[in-house]
């Protein structure tokens, strides 16, 4: 019987590490130069920086239509992580006006990072196509204090918006919009010479898109951090 233990508890073992050997990676590259936070990605940096797709969160496959596509850089120097996506979206709209309003109702997109080594508390950043901002500090992701958690700020949090088309106005076609994020890395205690736990999501209400992306795809709700990819830093 002790063998017969022993043979399972090992192969839930390989299982388990398994699985968390397939999980995705981005190698984060550093800035030589300063990063503008306006919208625009025209830094050599944003150049040389990996590109990753998002994912149909509900399918976990590629999203083919290039009108709905959705990728995601970063970068990095002394002070800040920076972060852009660039949304395909064909009807960009919001309706929000205020910070830490609940913004995944609406169209948005959303950064879970675990800083802290232990995957039961993470970072929640989000940024409307508005460029409104939600960031919060998750402790229990079965029970999410939607009063509570919100109250987290991350201070000297920056981010802008360019957007290929109109916001809120149906009557004609957008293209796209992106959005460039600057984390003070100080901020949420993230160093540059270790590897994180994050994952990368966005919400299109296009009733004809995937609607749910994600980097590592969850399959449900985004607030599984078992499902996180990693960062690391080059």
């Amino acid at each position: 019987m002790k063998h017969v233990i022993t043979i399972i508890i090992f192969g839930l073992i390989l299982t388990l590490n398994s699985c968390r050997s397939n999980e995705p990676e981005i190698v984060c590259k550093k800035s030589v130069k300063k990063i503008i936070i306006d919208g625009s990605l025209d830094e050599e940096a944003w150049e040389k920086a990996e590109t990753i797709s998002l994912l149909n969160n509900k399918t976990g496959k590629p999203v083919e239509q290039d009108e709905y596509k959705s990728e995601v850089k970063t970068c990095y120097d002394s002070d800040y992580l920076y972060i852009a996506f660039i949304n395909g979206d064909q009807d960009i709209f919001t309706s929000f006006t205020k910070r830490d309003e609940y913004l995944w109702e609406d169209e948005v997109v959303e950064v879970f990072i675990d800083t802290d080594e232990g995957l039961s508390t993470y970072i929640e950043i989000e940024i409307s196509p508005a460029n409104i901002q939600f960031d919060s500090y998750i402790t229990d992701t079965a029970n999410i204090d939607l009063i509570e958690t919100p109250k987290y700020d991350i201070e000297g949090l920056k981010s802008a918006i360019f957007v290929d088309g109109t916001v809120n106005n149906n009557s004609d076609i957008d293209k796209s919009w992106t959005v460039e994020i600057a984390i003070p890395l100080e901020e949420i205690n993230m160093a540059i010479n270790s590897e994180y736990p994050i994952n990368f999501y966005r919400i299109d209400r296009d009733s004809t898109g995937p609607g749910s992306y994600a980097w590592s795809p969850t399959f449900r709700r985004f607030h599984s951090p078992s499902n996180f990819g990693k960062i690391k830093f080059e």
